[in-house]
This record gives structure tokens, C-alpha cells and sequence, in this order.
């Protein structure tokens, strides 16, 4: 788990060449997921176990001191997608995956006090990329890319809002 020294000083590295090439969307993301992914795996002192009968799911919640760290949405007897929650420490920011039945993901998002931001990007269930593109509180910006099951590029679909992508480095996990 990297220290709260070496996050200041990547975030520093990240807006810099940021600024300088125009990635601000890629290097926003990148940080956040990590220090998110890292926050989840917080040592779990508790487990809540929540079977739903009728519809096959079970739902098991993994807790650091109380606090949520991971969620996970089990469908393997219905042979439907399950669902991975990661949560970070200071409980506005959560990564959201959804996993096809072979273990594949099938979605991937960043959300923020309730809102999809930065990256989102959906999977085939043979691993290529289906769409990709950047959100702003839940709203698409910017230039999104579709692609069929064999990874070949099908459409690329203007958004516009660019300039909200800039606004990403102003929330701050």
C-alpha cells in the first residue's frame, strides 16, 4: 500500500504532465482507481453474508473497523453477471465491476458521491472492449468508442463537453 507522501507527490506528477499533454481524464483516473483499489483491500475484520432466495444471488459485505471496503454480488447459480464493489476510506468514492459468468470483466466504472465520473468502459464477454468513454456525473463527454466482439473499431460518437473533463482533477479522493 503506498503512503500519503508518495500519493501527494504522484498527484503533483499527474497534474504537471498533465497540463503539459492533455491526459488530465487518463492520469485522474489512474490515481483514483488505485488509491480506491488500494482502500478495499484494507484488512476485513467482519463479514455480512445476505442470501437472496428468490432470485439465486447472494450478496457477501466486507468490513475494515466497522466501514464498508468491498461488496460482492455472487450470481453463479443464475448464471448472470456478478458485481464487485470496492469502497475508498472516505465513503464518497467506489469502483463498480461487473463480471461476466467467465470471469471476464464486463464493466468498469469510477463513481463519486453517487455519479459515474471519469473512465467508463464496458466489455464483450470474450474480453474486447464493446464501449469506452468519459463521464461526468453520470452525463457522457467527450468522444465515446464502440467496438464489435472481434475489437474492430464501429463508431466513435462526439459528446462534446470537453471542458468538464478538465473539471475531473477538481474532485479530489
Amino acid at each position: 500500500m503506498m503512503e500519503r507522501g508518495t500519493y501527494i507527490l504522484v498527484a503533483l506528477l499527474v497534474l504537471l504532465t498533465s497540463c503539459q499533454d492533455g491526459k488530465v481524464k487518463d492520469e485522474w483516473y489512474v490515481v483514483t482507481k488505485h488509491r480506491i483499489i488500494d482502500d478495499s483491500n484494507r484488512p476485513v475484520d467482519s463479514t455480512a453474508i445476505v442470501p437472496n432466495l428468490d432470485n439465486g444471488w447472494t450478496e457477501t459485505v466486507y468490513f475494515h473497523e466497522g466501514q464498508k471496503v468491498r461488496t460482492i454480488v455472487d450470481t453463479a447459480g443464475t448464471g448472470g453477471i456478478g458485481v464487485e464493489y470496492l469502497f475508498g476510506s472516505n465513503e464518497k468514492f467506489e469502483i463498480i465491476r461487473e463480471i461476466w459468468p467467465n470471469g471476464q470483466f464486463s464493466f468498469e466504472c469510477i463513481v463519486y458521491d453517487g455519479h459515474p465520473y471519469g473512465l467508463s468502459t464496458w466489455w464483450h464477454s470474450n474480453g474486447q472492449k464493446r464501449s469506452q468513454g468519459i463521464r461526468f456525473k453520470g452525463v457522457r463527454i467527450g468522444v465515446w468508442n464502440e467496438w464489435d466482439k472481434d475489437g474492430t473499431l464501429k463508431e466513435m460518437k462526439d459528446h462534446k463537453k470537453e471542458e468538464l473533463i478538465d473539471s475531473l482533477t477538481m474532485i479530489r479522493y
